[in-house]
C-alpha cells in the first residue's frame, strides 16, 4: 500500500483531479473499498483535493496523513472503506 502511493502519487493526483481513473481505483481498492462505495470515495478525494495534494509536498511524503484527516469527516466512508482508525491521526 505505502509503495504504491509513493510510486504513483503523480498518477494519483491526476485522477483525483478528473475524479475518476485507473489510479483512483486501484487507490480505492487497497483501502479496501467495496464497488458499490466507490463513486463516493472518487467524490470525496476530488472534492478535497486541495487538501490532499499540497504543492508543498510534491512527493507526497506525508499524504497518508492527509488522506486519513480527510476520510475522519466522512464516517459512513470511513467504515465502508476499510480500517480508518483514528490513532493513525496522532
Amino acid at each position: 500500500y505505502t509503495y504504491f502511493i509513493q510510486q504513483s502519487y503523480h498518477q494519483i493526483a491526476e485522477n483525483a483531479a478528473r475524479g475518476e481513473g485507473e489510479y483512483l481505483e486501484a487507490f480505492a481498492h487497497f483501502r479496501g473499498c467495496p464497488s458499490e462505495s466507490l463513486s463516493s470515495f472518487k467524490v470525496v478525494i476530488r472534492s478535497n483535493y486541495q487538501k490532499l495534494f499540497l504543492e508543498t509536498d510534491p512527493l507526497g511524503k506525508s499524504f497518508q496523513q492527509r488522506f486519513e484527516e480527510v476520510m475522519h469527516r466522512y464516517p459512513m466512508l470511513r467504515q465502508k472503506c476499510g480500517a480508518f482508525s483514528d490513532s493513525s491521526l496522532s
